[in-house]
């Protein structure tokens, strides 16, 4: 009970800084100073005001000195960060693959989260988690493999190591593609470097799921954002050529996407692909 309580009380304080972090990597800003303060007054906000989701319940959703509003993604953040901490909890038990997992949860849904609101996907998340995808590989193989661990380990960091060169190589050439089609790159080099870094922890089975969910999801999105591009009200003017370019050019935020698939494959992606499979035998 304890465990449980803990993981989730450190998923809502996680979830606080994953904010912070989602709002200051992508502008350049430290993680660490100044203090964590009003994005328009500037007032450092107190003790009591850090308290994750319950402080912006208490304060409506505003800074109580200038009444600025505070978006709903600070809660949101770390109710989910709160969410899937539990999730990571109840999968794996107290051990060293729920702090791993939780480690992963962390930068998947603060990647997801700038990449749809900034259209960024810092290194300092990518890399580090791809560099953790690693470690957790050597880790798992050592511990489920009947081999000398130094050897389990390293066959394990070599499939993990594969599997993100490979799943990477397969969405530069998707990428190449594109722009060999439409001369304009459709992909960034963020989106690559995330999908390296979820084969390097899910494997190439679940991040094939993973690539197939967001491409769906993105696909979804990418229909609805046209259409209200192209919807005009009664009596308006004709699209104009201009107009059709932009609509042409929308931009969609891949990596939150791929960021929403690869924790659902986290969590559910073994359990979707033996169902998947079961209409193949």
């Amino acid at each position: 009970m304890i465990p449980a309580i803990f993981s989730i009380l450190s998923g809502l304080a996680f979830g606080s800084f994953l904010n912070v972090c989602i709002t200051r990597l992508p502008q350049g800003e430290s993680v660490v100073a100044p203090r964590s303060h009003c994005r328009r007054c500037g007032r450092v906000l107190t003790a009591g005001e850090n308290i994750p989701v319950f402080s912006w319940l208490f304060l409506g959703g505003r800074c109580r000195s200038c009444k600025a509003g505070i978006g709903w993604r600070y809660p949101a953040v770390e109710s989910a960060t709160c969410l899937l901490f539990g999730a990571c909890y109840w999968s794996y038990g107290w051990s060293w693959e729920t702090i791993a997992w939780a480690a992963f949860c962390f930068l998947v849904l603060g990647l997801a989260v700038m990449d749809a609101e900034t259209m960024l996907l810092p290194d300092w998340f990518t890399l580090p988690g791809l560099a953790l995808g690693m470690v957790a590989a050597g880790l798992r193989g050592a511990g489920s493999i009947r081999a000398p661990q130094w050897r389990a380990a390293l066959l394990s960091v070599s499939f993990a190591l594969a599997s993100a060169i490979i799943a990477a190589g397969v969405l530069l050439l998707i990428s190449g593609v594109y722009w060999w089609i439409r001369h304009r790159p459709g992909l960034g080099i963020g989106d690559v470097k995330m999908i390296a870094m979820l084969a390097a922890w899910l494997g190439l089975p679940r991040t094939a799921l993973t690539f197939v969910i967001a491409a769906l999801a993105g696909a979804a999105y990418g229909v609805l954002l046209v259409a209200r591009a192209w919807r005009k009200p009664l009596g308006a003017h004709p699209i104009s050529a201009g107009e059709r370019q932009s609509i042409a050019t929308l931009a969609i935020p891949f990596g939150a996407f791929l960021g929403l698939a690869g924790l659902y494959s986290a969590f559910l992606g073994e359990w979707t692909l033996r169902w998947y499979m079961q209409f193949f035998r």
